[in-house]
């Protein structure tokens, strides 16, 4: 076996760049270690936020924008109180809920739509205010909600359904069904 003396430059160079080798190799592991230890606190210092909309499409057509944002850094949560079935599609427009959802980044298992003969979508039905503030208070409990997005006080566009879910809303906070911070 032919074997070959190490010189003392050989040795002082391997020695030279294993230091730095094993200093970046601290640097990196340091910096991976912070890493998720931000990225920990960031998840555990995220809110939970309940979007609240009367139908199916309601979520894309009025709230895009926040959902899109709120996504990024919170867990959101949707509740519909209905299935949309003026027009006899309550059952598809549903599904299409559930999609929309899915491609604005809010998991299914966050995705509430109740099916309440009391709350039918209807243009000229306002719905009662304490069923509202039973059904948000409901879910915020069961999720540890912390805050609540819906309509202002006009509906957005006027819609019977959508001034209730306002009211409704309202009505939870109002009487304490649902507390604040």
């Amino acid at each position: 076996m032919d074997t070959q003396a190490l010189t003392p430059e050989a040795v002082s160079y391997a020695l030279y760049w294993g230091r730095w080798f094993f200093f970046a190799l601290v640097l990196i592991t340091i910096f991976v270690v912070r890493l998720f230890g931000y990225l920990a606190e960031a998840k555990a210092a995220a809110k939970r936020i309940l979007f609240v909309t009367a139908h199916p499409d309601d979520e894309c057509m009025f709230f895009t924008p926040i959902i899109a944002n709120a996504v990024k850094r919170h867990h959101v949560h949707l509740l519909c109180l209905s299935t949309g079935n003026y027009d006899g599609l309550g059952s598809i427009r549903k599904k299409e809920l559930f999609a929309s959802a899915a491609v604005l980044g809010i998991p299914s298992h966050n995705v509430t739509c109740i099916d309440d003969e009391n709350l039918p979508d209807h243009p000229t039905q306002l719905w009662p205010e304490a069923l509202i503030a039973k059904h948000v208070s409901d879910y915020v409990k069961a999720h540890d909600i912390q805050t609540i997005v819906t309509f202002d006080g006009y509906g957005v566009s006027g819609h019977c359904n959508h001034i209730a879910t306002s009211r409704g809303v309202s009505h939870a906070l109002r009487t304490g069904m649902v507390k604040t911070e």
